[in-house]
């Protein structure tokens, strides 16, 4: 991503590193799980702590920016991909209110080091352009686990 990209919380600064998806999402909402989720991954300079942002992708409207993504995904597994100028911006929900709370990475090592954020609004996108993706990664999510007595904050 361009250096100089950032999320900002709690005076915070965390530049941003990365984006991939998740199928389905690696987060419930009251039980609920989403076809897709994406992380916006992020890391503070100073601790080397992460802060991601995960946002659900669910089936409706075209959105532009993941077509663009989903119109150069391979036709099969073990094939690259190259894809310029994406602007992140255009897979993020038109509000910004989350929940929150300290976890860890959900791919090996599982390190304890993340500041999660959760867009509480899905963002809508093309269900054939979902199936493009579940076509290549039908399950690529870690299993959901249990809070173990993690606060998870709401935004109002």
């Amino acid at each position: 991503m361009p250096e100089g990209s950032t999320l900002t919380r709690g005076g915070k600064a965390y530049e941003f590193l990365q984006f991939h998806f998740h199928a389905p999402s690696e987060h419930l909402v009251e039980g609920k799980t989403f076809p897709l989720e994406v992380h916006f991954v992020h890391r503070d300079r100073e601790s080397g702590a992460l802060g991601v942002l995960g946002v659900f992708l669910t089936p409706g409207a075209k959105n532009e920016t993941f077509a663009s993504l989903a119109a150069v995904f391979p036709t099969e597994t073990g094939v690259k991909a190259s894809v310029k100028d994406v602007d992140a911006n255009g897979l993020l929900p038109a509000s910004l209110d989350y929940w929150s709370y300290e976890g860890s990475l959900t791919t090996p090592p599982c390190s304890e080091i993340v500041d999660w954020m959760v867009a509480r609004e899905p963002l809508q996108v093309d269900a054939a352009d979902i199936s493009r993706f579940t076509a290549l990664y039908p399950m690529n999510a870690r299993p959901v686990l249990a809070p173990n007595r993690r606060f998870i904050l709401t935004t109002s």
